[in-house]
């Protein structure tokens, strides 16, 4: 339901010849570096629309290729998308040029490159650098463009990145630009770089701060619809239900042990080590092995269990009429699965990881409930036996739901390791 509609004026010679709007679903008053942030987008559509693109055989100007990249970021559902619509369409109108979009990392101590296209790319992708290596982290540290030309010459050499950039093609120009949220926040920073000495003019910043701008307002937007798809259940990077919904399925499952009076078994997958993992390949390398083992696990369970992203680093299975000996046997074989063969990252990296499993099996309705706290006491136990490994335990019915238990000893435990 739209609640607000925010309408800027393109100017032309003066005179107002076209709108760029911005349609809300909230009734919220814009920030106002929203509406600074789309002003500027309408000053660009002005400025590039007096000069053509300079690739051969690209039968539309600079005005229709905007129009062209507005009209594809309004449908860009998440962050990759986002960010390869932008760096797609700026390779498009600078044919020879490295176009490069990098966040903050490490707390904000470090800057991560999250896609690279054209020649200096290469095993750019997922890579982090310190903020005072090179002009990106300048930038970004600084909040303020930059437009530098003939980087390579005498005492005044510098690299885009840091120095352990690839060694063998250096950038002779660039021009950058910082990405910022609409409340003054610089998340990111937008460059392009060229290997000749003289490759960008002030001709050029126009389109560039307008780019700039356009990726910061579509971020924004994006986060804002993942944020909602997780407040209705769904995580938005691997897509599977998340924390509220995992649970809301476990409490229907009480109904079919009472009734049915089948066995229910829960498992927390965790991923061994997996901080340091992140830290090693960066956040987008982290996020692609998150997907990646989700697909695994799904594997492994079927399309007859609900897996669910319960954590950072941890899933959940809900695995109905699964007893105890069952949830151990699909322990193992997910143990096996990940650590069978490595993931490759897109960054051509190999990550030989483990997860550690902890599980929980009840025939019990009053007992379902606890099934995830149980569930994480076992991991916690298989993940100090050292990772790798997999403890399942079995909650029965307490004293005083059913006379024949046997004291107050309510559990009965066994645990499995890799074979």
């Amino acid at each position: 339901e739209v609640q607000l509609l925010l309408a800027v004026p393109v100017m032309w010679s003066g005179r107002p010849e076209a709108i760029l709007a911005f349609v809300m679903t909230s009734n919220d008053c814009p920030d106002p570096g929203f509406v600074q942030a789309a002003e500027e987008i309408a000053s660009s559509i002005e400025s590039i629309g007096r000069y053509t693109l300079p690739r051969p055989g690209v039968a539309t100007d600079r005005s229709a290729w905007f129009e062209q990249l507005l009209r594809k970021s309004a449908v860009a559902t998440d962050l990759k998308l986002a960010v390869h619509t932008v760096a797609e369409s700026l390779r498009l109108a600078f044919p020879e040029a490295t176009v490069s979009v990098a966040f903050h990392s490490d707390n904000g101590r470090k800057i991560e490159v999250y896609e690279s296209l054209g020649p200096l790319s290469r095993h750019r992708a997922g890579r982090s650098f310190g903020l005072d290596d090179g002009i990106a982290g300048w930038v970004l540290r600084h909040g303020r463009s930059l437009r530098r030309n003939r980087m390579r010459l005498g005492d005044r050499a510098v690299r885009t990145f840091s120095s352990r950039d690839d060694p063998d093609r250096k950038a002779g120009s660039l021009i950058a630009f910082p990405v910022f949220f609409t409340r003054g926040e610089c998340a990111g920073v937008l460059v392009l770089e060229r290997e000749d000495d003289d490759g960008f003019s002030s001709a050029d910043e126009p389109l560039v701060s307008g780019v700039s701008a356009l990726l910061g307002l579509n971020l924004e937007r994006v986060i804002v619809m993942e944020k909602r798809k997780d407040s209705v259940g769904r995580d938005f990077l691997t897509g599977l239900p998340g924390h509220s919904e995992f649970h809301d399925h476990l409490r229907s499952e009480v109904r079919e042990v009472r009734r049915y009076g089948r066995p229910v078994s829960v498992l927390m997958v965790d991923i061994d080590e997996f901080a340091s993992v992140n830290r090693r390949v960066g956040h987008r390398g982290g996020d692609e092995l998150l997907k990646a083992v989700a697909g695994r696990i799904l594997d492994v369970l079927g399309s007859t269990s609900l897996l669910a992203r319960y954590g950072p680093d941890c899933f959940a299975a809900c695995l109905s009429g699964v007893d105890r000996a069952e949830a151990e046997a699909y322990s193992e074989r997910i143990v096996a699965s990940i650590s069978e063969r490595p993931y490759v990252i897109s960054s051509g990296e190999e990550l030989a990881i483990s997860v550690s499993i902890g599980g929980c099996t009840t025939h019990t309705d009053r007992r379902v409930s606890s099934l995830p706290v149980e569930a994480e006491r076992a991991l916690s136990r298989a993940r100090r036996a050292g990772g790798g490994r997999s403890l399942v335990v079995e909650l029965l019915p307490h004293p005083s739901e059913e006379k024949a238990a046997e004291g107050d000893g309510d559990s009965d435990q066994s645990g499995s390791g890799p074979q």
